[in-house]
């Protein structure tokens, strides 16, 4: 192959290295991106929903049973406005889940039984009010509303652990895999492509630098015995002076060429030392960008623990208003029996004052771990944010690599303009050679020695001409004998 043949493919397949890395880059970001959209925009902002409607639930349950024990239906009506925020909250995350017709059909359908829960709740509850005797019919309604209620908690519960939790992680583990594997690639395609420009640096240092300065060496040796034997020929010793002359400034360039080419070779070994050093950058920010993952995953499970702590004590909340709720009706149904002088009342007043105390204990309690996670809530979302920073940082060190691999390709160009000069140089010696041989054999005496010197320099050339040209075979046969021994052609790796 010629050398210009294997710069061509140097330059072609460092160019098809860096489109597969290019494309690798944009295949991996785009899926990295995907995981994120989902994880930032659908899930945690519809586990947040959920985790709203089950307190704004929770609430409006509890609404209910503080109006019937406190027979106040301006309670009972103030409790509308959780059921709208729940709902508010139902509706938001059944829209983030738009991405899953799945998890959609689930917030859908909790939405449902939210709305006519509450519907069928307040109206069983408002008949309550005012009313110490219900009907059979009225109790089977309300035994069949607690059991709904339960049912309903369950259902957000779950739903609230799938999103949050499940579904989330799994969209974290799909972003850290699809990074590993980004760095997996990159990694492997720019060892190889810097064994390949090393392996090009060494094949270029040894098949054609080399060569060509021990070309040149022996050239100029022809020179100087060319120089002596052109003194004993007086009548042409004008002509054959100026043609050595032309002669050494050709082989002056033809060396200035070669260390030429040396230089540019050594610059290509040095920007791959530099790609080396960014790659080893792109590796630092993968390592950050999994170290925050870890800690969005970390804040995710407290929220969680929150969540568990919150639904703990609003259980306890309702089992008190529950017990308050039948005090007060025992109160109720014994003072319409004693009439004025109920002395079992005042017992049962106390008893409901003190169930009344640790409700609210519990409420501020609830409303402290509900700030809690909202906090952690944020925090999550801040670790999201400096995923994408890192992915965005990844990009940047992308199209440094890019910058050093074009100047790659600027210095092969200019190599084969070297090795063009090299060939012109060449050619411009083989005609001063040509012209050195006329002038010679002017000279009786010097004839035979100096037409030796003049072939062996034309082998030379010929020789150098087959390197350039990518003939490299090895075989070939002086075609003139001399009474000295002819200069020796040195041999060429295949």
């Amino acid at each position: 192959m010629s050398i210009r043949g294997k710069l061509l493919l140097s330059i072609g397949v460092l160019a098809v290295g860096y489109i597969l890395f290019l494309g690798m880059v944009e295949v991996t970001t785009s899926a990295t991106q995907k995981h994120i959209n989902i994880a930032s925009e659908s899930l945690f902002p519809a586990a947040s929903n959920i985790q709203i409607a089950e307190a704004s639930f929770q609430k409006l349950t509890k609404g209910y049973k503080d109006a019937v024990m406190q027979q106040d239906s301006s309670v009972l009506n103030a409790s509308d406005a959780d059921a709208r925020a729940g709902a508010t909250a139902l509706q938001n995350a059944r829209e983030k889940l738009a991405y899953n017709p799945a998890l959609q059909q689930e917030a859908a359908t909790a939405l449902d039984s939210f709305n006519d829960l509450h519907s069928r709740a307040k109206s069983t509850y408002a008949k309550m009010i005012g009313s110490t005797n219900l009907s059979s019919q009225d109790q089977a309604a309300l035994t069949g509303i607690e059991q709904e209620t339960v049912k309903l908690q369950h259902s957000l519960s779950e739903l609230h652990e799938t999103i949050g939790t499940r579904d989330f992680q799994a969209e974290l583990d799909a972003i850290t895999t699809s990074n590993s594997h980004q760095s997996f690639l990159g990694l492997v395609l720019f060892l190889l492509a810097a064994a390949f420009a090393a392996a090009s640096v060494f094949v270029l240092e040894k098949q054609v630098s080399h060569p060509l300065r021990e070309l040149v060496d022996r050239l100029s040796d022809g020179a100087v015995r060319i120089g002596t034997s052109a003194t004993q020929i007086a009548s042409s010793s004008s002509s054959l002076s100026r043609d050595s002359s032309n002669q050494a400034a050709s082989l002056e360039e033809t060396s200035a060429s070669s260390e030429e080419i040396n230089s540019m070779a050594q610059r290509n070994s040095d920007n791959c030392r530099s790609a080396a050093d960014l790659m080893s950058m792109s590796q630092d920010k993968f390592t950050v960008t999994n170290r925050s993952l870890a800690e969005l995953v970390l804040a995710m499970d407290e929220i969680n623990t929150s969540s568990g702590k919150i639904s703990r004590i609003i259980k306890v909340i309702d089992e008190i208003a529950f017990q308050t709720n039948i005090l007060a009706l025992n109160a109720a149904v014994e003072a319409a029996r004693a009439g004025e002088a109920g002395s079992g009342f005042a017992v049962v007043a106390d008893e409901v004052r003190s169930l009344a105390q640790r409700s609210a204990q519990a409420a501020r309690d609830t409303a402290t771990l509900i700030e809690e996670s909202i906090n952690k809530s944020n925090s999550g979302k801040d670790k999201v944010d400096e995923v994408t920073i890192a992915i965005k940082a990844v990009t940047e060190e992308s199209g440094k690599v890019k910058l050093l691999v074009d100047q790659i390709n600027l210095g092969s160009t200019e190599q084969t303009h070297g090795i063009g000069n090299i060939t012109q140089a060449i050619s411009q010696m083989e005609q001063l050679t040509q012209t050195s041989a006329a002038s010679a054999q002017q000279s009786a005496e010097a004839a035979g020695e100096l037409t030796h010197q003049s072939e062996a320099l034309e082998d030379i050339v010929r020789i150098l001409s087959s390197v350039v040209n990518g003939d490299t075979t090895g075989q070939f046969t002086p075609t003139h004998s001399s009474r000295r021994s002819p200069l020796q052609r040195p041999s060429f790796a295949a």
